[in-house]
């Protein structure tokens, strides 16, 4: 398999996910109910009792940023690899798939703050 069609994959993998993150982000804004997405099971049972819809309101707008930077990372990295972007140009997706991985610390990081804060 070359690589490029690896990094392709890679990229629409990562598209899928910024979809799959922005629809649970949605639901959980109008149901203020938290996904499993976004936490676990273990982590869900101690949230500090009656505070499940402020843990919900304090994600949203992280896992909105997170999955927009995503959406638009990973088609700028795959539309760089479909057109074989040269030279200069080629960095592009590089520049992309770093920023996602940015983006995805800084969401992990925030994301345990906020554990850090609701959980018992």
């Amino acid at each position: 398999m070359d690589a490029r069609l690896v990094l392709m994959i890679f990229n629409i993998v990562i598209v899928g996910l910024s979809v799959v993150i922005f629809v649970a982000a949605a639901q959980m804004k109008k149901t203020k109910e938290i996904p499993d997405l976004f936490l676990n099971a273990e982590d869900m049972n101690r949230i500090k009792k009656g505070q499940e819809g402020q843990f919900a309101e304090a994600l949203y707008p992280k896992a909105m940023i997170f999955s927009i930077i995503c959406m638009v990372t990973g088609i700028i990295a795959f539309l760089a690899t479909f057109f074989k972007v040269t030279g200069e140009q080629e960095y592009i997706g590089i520049i992309a798939l770093m920023a996602f991985l940015l983006a995805w610390s800084w969401f992990t990081a925030e994301s345990k703050k906020l554990k850090g804060k609701f959980l018992k």
